[in-house]
């Protein structure tokens, strides 16, 4: 997640384009994970912050054999 945020950074990404960005990339497992975990939030009314997505993300790859995380992206 790290280089992500690193890009974030350089790019002056706005804090509202983050979610969306990421997602974009996702590939694999990983962008199965967000579609459904977008929906989640969606159907729950609240609109995922880059603060929900990182703490989501985590908990879902990190505990993972197959990836660090990074390889999610």
């Amino acid at each position: 997640m790290t280089k992500i945020e690193k890009y974030f950074r350089y790019q002056d990404i706005l804090e509202e384009r983050k979610v969306a960005l990421a997602s974009f990339h996702m590939k694999g497992d990983a962008n199965k994970w967000i579609m459904w975990i977008e929906e989640e939030f969606t159907q729950s009314g609240m609109e995922m912050t880059w603060e929900d997505f990182r703490a989501e993300f985590w908990k879902r790859f990190r505990a993972s054999e197959k990836t660090t995380g990074h390889e999610a992206f």
